[in-house]
């Protein structure tokens, strides 16, 4: 097994730098080989692991394992760039329990503070100040033409608070490179226009930069983080988590915006990299030039920047019990669930609710429902169960220690605890979701077709299921096609999404016993769609078995994007409901160069509405269909995937075949 094991690794490049905890991996060699369960093959890889890394790290004390790590990690450096930034991808933290990432840190930590002043506060600076001394050491050693000025900056890391923007710059990018080392994933980089604003008018004001250094200083800045990101890839390649947020309403009520706003988007947009990618938050407030700049962006087919509601989320992040100057200060995780940057251990992505589970259970059940009400309350009852066994699944959750991370994340030193302990000041977790879309298209078609106009009974409609729709091409055609489906803006659609949505809420909520540390969020948003599908049959909502589910809050059906917007400003994202909510399509270079104003004005419509969250692809069919064809032609090709974006030619070709079947859909709905 160990050698088959080995040779399967070798076989994929990059495997090992990506496969401690990658479930595509364990998932990969699972369905190659078929006789070895998954939690098996997560120990063996374990193990496989530490044979194949150039160097490991699997120590009971975390403090010595911290020192080591700071020891023996290699020193690189990008001589072509003005900033330092080393990371050793061939070292690695090995934990036996869950790691913790999908979050940001506190980067104003080492921004506001020098290493002598916060040595008294954790053992772990002295590491740090060693470390440091051993890249002044590396960099002397070298000839470049900006050795001298990282080595001044690196030396005013141990007496001195950074004073400059670029000063500012580099001091994010070593914290951020101190997390990944450390063996977290999906590290967020903050509320950078804000976070930098203040470092920037300062050296413009005094003429120590200029705008165009400015902008130069963060393309080179986006473009160091960019440069590992196999690495730093966690399910797929792209998904780092390497997110960046812009724009928002202040306390004060006011919408911030700043030059370095636009000029965070404009590097975006000239440097065309996949990661990291930008979020911007919008408002009613919102002056149009952020907005305009922002789907100029995405016209490039970059894929970013995401949309999040302030007016719907602040609110939202506050009636859940965090603080209001908090809640102001949000940012989100990976992908779009909001938490509250440096102050929160959240694992939003802890695990996922797929809706199809409990409906699986009732559609292919022996019961004769006698009506549609009592398909409804079975299935709330399923929902109900199933979401309470979630619940009980993470309860048992354990997190492996993160000393560096933990001097990053407010109160953890305050409080002498550790982040996997408890010690930040926010502690919840957050499930994703999957499915719904499918459970409430499908559950609308058996009320019309099998209840109203008794086309065929639900025993003949399970017959066709598990036929996969065999010799019923006309009835998946009725099915696929109907009109009154998730995504359109009536009544009826509406109320049984949120009757549905409310019900896997209240049962969360309901199985949290009140000693648990973490309260619970859910979303209708989930990187899962694909993966959750497999080996899942036939659903009446005309999905064929094993094919993917729908995406996020969209509908490719039959729609168009006023009444998808409407009706998710319907959606009741009360209590707990606000993990993410991301309104998902895809629109032509064409539909948008040609209808700009328009477009623009029907997203500043849908933020006022009351939309959660939006992001979408920019592109076409034929390009994704040629770029499939020919590889090798369109090497830079970028489209949206879950809630980051990647290059076209990086994905399995189960997700291109799904990005270019949404984009002939959304031709014939949209464009």
């Amino acid at each position: 097994m160990f050698s088959r094991l080995k040779m399967f690794i070798k076989a994929i490049p990059g495997m090992a730098t990506l496969l401690l905890y990658r479930n595509a991996a364990v998932k990969l060699y699972v369905k190659k080989y078929g006789n070895i369960s998954e939690s098996k093959c997560r120990t063996l890889l374990k193990v496989m692991f530490l044979f194949l890394s150039n160097n490991f790290l699997l120590m009971k004390d975390v403090l010595q394992r911290t020192r080591k790590l700071l020891k023996i990690v290699k020193i690189s450096d990008d001589e072509n760039s003005p900033f330092f930034y080393s990371l050793d991808t061939s070292t690695y933290v090995v934990y036996i329990d869950r790691v913790i990432g999908n979050l940001t840190p506190d980067y104003s930590v080492l921004i506001n503070h020098s290493i002598f002043e916060l040595e008294e506060r954790s053992i772990i600076w002295g590491y740090i100040k060693d470390y440091v001394v051993r890249c002044i050491k590396y960099l002397e050693k070298r000839n470049s033409k900006f050795n001298t000025f990282k080595i001044n900056h690196l030396q005013r890391l141990f007496s001195e608070r950074a004073e400059s923007f670029y000063e500012a710059l580099q001091r994010i990018l070593f914290t951020n490179q101190l997390i990944w080392q450390e063996g977290h994933t999906l590290i967020g980089l903050g509320h950078l226009d804000k976070m930098l604003d203040p470092y920037y008018r300062h050296d413009i004001e005094n003429g120590i930069i200029n705008r165009e250094t400015a902008l130069s200083f963060i393309k080179d800045f986006l473009t160091l983080l960019h440069k590992d990101y196999a690495f730093k890839s966690n399910m797929l390649l792209g998904d780092t988590g390497q997110i960046i947020i812009l724009g928002g309403i202040n306390e004060d009520g006011h919408y911030f915006s700043s030059e370095l706003t636009s000029y965070f988007i404009q590097a975006a947009k000239e440097l065309k990299l996949p990661d990291p990618k930008l979020l911007v938050r919008v408002s009613q407030k919102m002056p149009i030039e952020p907005l305009y700049e922002s789907i100029k962006c995405l016209q490039t087919g970059i894929g970013y920047p995401l949309f999040s509601n302030d007016e719907v989320i602040i609110p939202a992040l506050i009636n859940f019990g965090y603080d209001e100057k908090d809640a102001y200060n949000y940012g989100t995780s990976a992908c779009w669930e909001p938490f509250i940057i440096g102050k929160s251990s959240d694992a939003n992505n802890v695990c996922y609710l797929n809706f199809a589970e409990p409906f699986r259970k009732i559609i292919f059940s022996d019961e004769d429902y006698i009506s549609f009400n009592a398909m409804i309350q079975a299935y709330k009852i399923q929902l109900s169960v199933y979401c309470v066994q979630q619940v009980k699944t993470v309860m048992k959750y354990t997190w492996g220690k993160s000393p560096l991370l933990s001097l990053f994340i407010d109160n953890c030193i305050e409080k002498r605890i550790d982040i996997a302990d408890g010690g930040a000041k926010y502690n919840n977790y957050g499930f994703t979701s999957v499915a719904l879309s499918n459970v409430i298209n499908s559950l609308l078609n058996i009320k019309k077709y099998v209840f109203s106009l008794q086309l065929f009974s639900l025993e003949e409609l399970k017959s066709i299921l598990l036929a996969d729709f065999k010799g019923a091409d006309d009835i998946q055609k009725l099915f696929r096609n109907e009109p009154n489906r998730f995504g359109c803006d009536t009544d009826e659609v509406i109320s049984l999404t949120n009757e549905i949505f409310i019900t896997a809420s209240n049962a969360v909520i309901s199985a949290i016993p009140d000693n648990f540390l973490h309260k619970i969020k859910i979303g209708l948003s989930s990187p899962s769609y694909i993966g959750a599908s497999e080996n899942f049959p036939a659903t009446p909502d005309g999905r064929n078995a094993n094919t993917p589910f729908s995406v996020h809050i969209s509908n490719e059906k039959k729609s168009d994007l006023t009444s998808l917007f409407s009706f998710a400003s319907k959606l009741d994202y009360a209590q707990n409901r606000f993990n993410g909510n991301v309104v998902d399509f895809i629109v032509s270079p064409q539909f948008i160069s040609n209808n700009f104003d328009q477009f623009a004005s029907l997203l500043k419509a849908a933020f006022i509405n009351g939309v959660f969250q939006i992001q979408l692809n920019v592109t076409n069919s034929s390009t994704l269909i040629k770029a499939k064809e020919f590889p090798e032609s369109y090497p830079n090709l970028i489209v949206r995937v879950w809630g980051f974006s990647a290059y076209f030619n990086d994905l399995p070709d189960n997700y291109k075949d799904f990005l270019i079947e949404r984009a002939l859909e959304h031709e014939c709905s949209y464009n």
